[in-house]
């Protein structure tokens, strides 16, 4: 889990250059400018639980501390994720609506907002395949490692016990 997190960070790192690059190429139409502040602060926001992430991953020392703080250590971070899970989202439809303008008019400098049925849907289908991808990658990349290291730590209580 801690090398999905630092994946993340460095890849959220690099769109947040990138959204801050394109805000500062087109501030001049408050649209684009209302959009990248909106993604810089998503983007921010997303960096600063990453860090509170990683960190709680780096507290939990499996060697010297006993399996019941690993436990609590692990629910405390568990419900981290799961907070954030849900968050994100909350947040996907706002966030593909001004992410998709912004980052057109950046790669391919057309301005949706002038095809307003096309904009409208491709950020339906960007939203519904997000949706499908967030709750796809929350299910293989958390909740199985979570029942993984869950059914460890219960093996050990049981090997401790005898």
């Amino acid at each position: 889990m801690l090398r999905w997190e630092y994946f993340s960070m460095i890849e959220i790192t690099i769109f947040l250059f990138f959204m801050l690059i394109a805000t500062y190429k087109f501030m001049d139409d408050w649209r684009f400018l209302f959009s990248g502040i909106f993604i810089t602060l998503f983007l921010i926001c997303c960096i600063i639980t990453g860090i509170f992430s990683i960190k709680n991953l780096n507290n939990i020392q499996l060697f010297s501390q006993s399996i019941v703080d690993i436990k609590q250590r692990i629910l405390m971070h568990k419900k981290l994720v799961n907070r954030s899970i849900r968050v994100l989202m909350f947040l996907i439809p706002p966030v593909i609506i001004t992410f998709i303008p912004l980052g057109i008019k950046f790669v391919r400098n057309i301005n949706l907002y002038d095809y307003p049925l096309f904009f409208l849907i491709l950020s339906l289908v960007v939203i519904v395949f997000s949706y499908i991808i967030a709750f796809i990658s929350h299910l293989t990349i958390y909740s199985r490692k979570y029942r993984t290291i869950e059914s460890s730590l219960k093996e050990l209580e049981k090997f401790k016990e005898k």
